[in-house]
């Protein structure tokens, strides 16, 4: 049984559209080696079993964007490392409602390779528990700031 040429474009068209909408925006990526850079010289941090995390604070925005990492050493097939990355993007994806104004970069282990499904979303879990804990502290650190500006003001008056 044969297609007709006007029947692929159709499907192959629906994917697209489907990919686009539960895919992560390229607006809500890290993509120039500056942005990695920038978030890396921040120096905040954190890690897990099988992944680390750094972040940096955009002051100036509510939106999040992210990075993900691969290196070779954690595995030399581009198979294995587009894997590990489509899942740490889905990860993120599923879960950034929950932060606000954060440029993230996700980086993967050398032993995320070796690990199961579910040592890796484990791994992950602890991870992100760890970046919303650096979000509070941040937070808080914010407040206290304007809250001295605050008071030196009314002292200055």
């Amino acid at each position: 049984m044969s297609h007709s040429p006007s029947e692929a474009p159709a499907s192959s068209s629906h994917t697209i559209k489907q990919s686009k909408r539960f895919g992560l925006a390229q607006a809500k990526r890290l993509k120039t080696p500056a942005d990695f850079k920038s978030v890396y010289s921040s120096k905040q941090w954190g890690g897990s079993k099988h992944f680390t995390f750094n972040v940096l604070a955009n002051e100036n925005s509510d939106s999040n964007v992210l990075g993900v990492t691969v290196s070779k050493k954690v595995s030399k097939r581009a198979v294995d490392r587009n894997h590990l990355k489509r899942v740490m993007r889905e990860f993120y994806r599923l879960r950034q409602s929950e932060l606000k104004g954060v440029s993230l970069v996700l980086t993967a282990k050398p032993s995320s390779r070796l690990a199961s499904s579910n040592e890796r979303l484990q791994s992950l879990d602890e991870l992100w528990s760890k970046v919303l804990k650096w979000q509070r502290w941040h937070q808080a650190q914010l407040s206290k700031k304007t809250g001295l500006c605050k008071s030196a003001e009314k002292i200055a008056k």
